[in-house]
């Protein structure tokens, strides 16, 4: 018996890949990079693959309360 060949795609999306080197990262520009990454997932699991996305927010998180202090010890 022959078993159909899944086709599974991980991506792993980090801080980098949200906010380029030299750039002021803005919240509206990360959001505009992050619906990019969307519609290309969407893409792969419309064409039948199964897709497991994961991210490391860590940075992100910092970069995001940084401005309003919070955080600080």
């Amino acid at each position: 018996m022959r078993h159909p060949v899944s086709r599974t795609a991980l991506v792993a999306i980090g801080g980098n890949a949200l906010v380029l080197d030299g750039e002021a990262g803005s919240i509206p520009r990360q959001q505009e990079r992050a619906a990019a990454f969307a519609e290309q997932v969407a893409d792969l699991a419309a064409d039948g693959w199964v897709v497991l996305v994961t991210h490391g927010n860590g940075p992100r998180v910092g970069f995001i309360l940084r401005p309003g202090g919070a955080g600080r010890a």
